[in-house]
């Protein structure tokens, strides 16, 4: 088995702090400084779904839409019909409720979408606490998504991915725009193979703010959304030092006991990095803030790097012609005088 050693992860995947604890181990072969985004960041790693199209007719059992046609007209007081396939589209709209109304028109193509890409926005805090704006952005189709393996522990799953082969080139969609309530603006472009730098400003968003994003489209079409960053969550219980740090051990579950859930807020915890064969790792666990508990299983520890990140956090699905970008707005937790924002070291026991 794998043992991992007190390493830090840095570079520019989005809230990874820089973490230098020493760990009681070693792992052979690990080396940090590489991400993997799981589909589906909204709630409990649930990848973005397209709308629904409407009933056929209204009150009545329509089928499910056929490719591109009509829903059909079924019986009176009984479940709508569902919506079309990918290729199909929606099922057109009906009569109403009492009545039993025509068949709707032909949907558009707007079938489930497919997953490809996100972008988070929000705060974070470096390994000394001091909070920034930040701002990252990241696409891929369908068919240059890795091969992964997955495996759940509890609110945690944890992949380890193929390693992306020499010729892959990422997928982008033009100049990302985004706009923190009219305070102050960042703008995202890739570089020539795909990639988006992440960026950063010493000014702060305030929790409430409306952000939007706008990106002007490329392989990935253009699509805009905005979404409201949270109130920051706040760690009663494990108590954490001077500037926030919290030490975890791989072979103990941790519990978190924090207060401030919202409804829609949820408290996440990432942990990622890359081995030396070129494959990739990462731990992300997801839990509803308004438990005010959360658990993280010592099986999903033992997966994590030296460094989890905790942090606040709501998400939505934005639609990019057929695709589906996750679009996420964080904050930092607190410890318990809300001065420090936490920040987990994970040493590793065998």
């Amino acid at each position: 088995m794998f043992r991992l050693s007190g390493w830090c992860i840095l570079g520019s995947s989005l809230l990874c702090f820089l973490a230098c604890g020493a760990s009681s181990g070693t792992m052979d072969g690990v080396a940090g400084n590489s991400s993997v985004t799981l589909a589906g960041t909204g709630g409990k790693f649930q990848s973005a779904a397209g709308s629904a199209g409407s009933a056929g007719s209204a009150g009545s059992a329509g089928s499910a839409g056929s490719a591109g046609s009509a829903g059909s007209a079924g019986s009176a007081n009984t479940a709508s019909g569902a919506a079309g396939s990918p290729a199909g589209g929606d099922a057109g709209t009906g009569g109403s409720s009492i009545e039993s109304g025509s068949a709707g028109d032909a949907g558009a193509d707007q079938g489930s979408a497919t997953f490809a890409g996100s972008v988070t926005v929000g705060v974070s805090a470096d390994s000394v606490a001091k909070l920034s704006s930040i701002a990252s952005a990241h696409f891929e189709l369908p068919t240059q998504q890795p091969n992964c393996t997955t495996q759940t522990f509890g609110d945690c799953r944890v992949a380890i991915c193929d390693p992306y082969p020499d010729s892959w080139v990422k997928t982008d969609a033009g100049t990302v725009k985004v706009n923190f309530a009219d305070k102050f603006n960042f703008e995202l472009s890739p570089y020539s193979q795909g990639y988006y730098a992440d960026h950063y400003a010493p000014t702060v968003a305030s929790p409430g703010d409306k952000i939007s994003v706008t990106a002007d489209g490329g392989e990935v079409p253009t699509f805009s959304g905005s979404i409201i960053l949270p109130e920051a969550l706040q760690l009663s219980s494990p108590a954490a030092g001077e500037y926030g740090q919290l030490v975890a051990w791989s072979n103990a579950d941790l519990e978190l006991i924090f207060t401030g859930g919202a409804p829609g807020v949820w408290l996440g915890a990432d942990s990622h990095g890359s081995y030396n064969s070129g494959k990739s790792f990462s731990v992300r666990c997801s839990f509803a803030s308004q438990a005010g508990r959360a658990l993280i299983p010592k099986n999903a520890l033992y997966y994590a790097a030296s460094a989890l990140t905790l942090y606040t956090y709501r998400a939505r699905s934005v639609h990019a012609g057929v695709y589906a970008i996750d679009l996420e707005a964080r904050n930092v937790v607190f410890e318990s005088a809300g001065v420090n924002a936490v920040n987990v070291f994970v040493h590793w026991v065998q």
